[in-house]
């Protein structure tokens, strides 16, 4: 779910205002994630930067400690409150006021207390079946082949480095600019993504890979691995419109420490960044 959510923010703009949020998984209410900026209840908002670098932080907190429950996570820049994440797996309650996320065992209770109702954004589930050859809706129409190879990658490694990577992308203005290539191993686990467009021949048309690409490959690749039962190394072939435009790859590394943003050249969480658990 981080990964799709992480996805969803990406491909917008990373320094636009952005107001509370709710993420639910497809087929899973209940599963939610909400980004709330401070005083959201008085239309308040935080940069959209805010919200990708707290869910890296945050989802890589709570597999550092293997803990996996309802959490809140306070959203610091310069040492000052900038929004809170929170984590539930409950019942959405948005029939009148207040808009309250509960679970069902009363535990880990989030109450949003606003007349306010929160945009919620419904995610695919992992659930969902997912062919390994696929088609999303893009325009040209963007289809990917992947190859799970045999050396096997632990999923939290897998998820780490991908949610980094895509963590990464958000930063980049312009979505829709080619990209010859992109690669990314700055997560604290041994993963390693990168693409590459397929030689120097001309390209006609809209037909090259663009960052947003990245991101929508990047984004299914953990749903294939869940369909399939098998979370290893990949090779992923890109096609536009059923041209084989780009190749992508997923790998092991050694351990490098540090998570950069390579537009900005400044770690995950910036200048005095950080997330706190509630």
């Amino acid at each position: 779910m981080a990964v799709d959510i992480t996805a969803t923010l990406a491909l917008q703009n990373f320094h636009e205002d952005m107001t509370e949020a709710l993420f639910e998984i497809e087929g899973e209410p209940g599963v939610v994630i909400t980004v709330l900026p401070k005083n959201w209840h008085l239309h308040g908002e935080m940069e959209r930067r805010f919200a990708v670098w707290g869910l890296y932080l945050a989802v890589f907190d709570m597999t550092k400690r293997s803990k996996y429950f309802c959490s809140t996570f306070h959203l610091l820049w310069d040492d000052e409150e900038v929004g809170t994440l929170g984590f539930s797996k409950g019942v959405v309650r948005q029939s009148g006021s207040p808009t309250s996320i509960e679970s069902p065992q009363n535990q880990g209770l989030l109450s949003l207390n606003s007349s306010i109702p929160l945009k919620t954004t419904s995610l695919r589930s992992l659930n969902d079946t997912v062919s390994p050859a696929f088609t999303l809706m893009a325009k040209p129409v963007l289809s990917i082949n992947v190859d799970l190879k045999n050396i096997i990658l632990p999923i939290n490694n897998v998820f780490i480095g991908i949610v980094g990577a895509l963590t990464d992308l958000a930063s980049f203005t312009n979505k829709d600019a080619r990209v010859n290539s992109y690669s990314y191993n700055q997560a604290p686990v041994p993963a390693f993504v990168a693409f590459t467009t397929l030689g120097f021949r001309p390209v006609v048309g809209p037909l090259f890979m663009t960052y947003r690409h990245v991101i929508e490959t990047l984004a299914q690749l953990p749903h294939i691995m869940f369909d399939d039962r098998k979370f290893s190394e990949a090779d992923i072939e890109l096609k536009l419109d059923g041209v084989e435009v780009a190749l992508g790859r997923l790998r092991r590394r050694p351990i490098e420490s540090g998570l950069k943003n390579e537009e900005g050249g400044e770690a995950v969480g910036g200048r005095g960044g950080a997330v706190k658990s509630a």
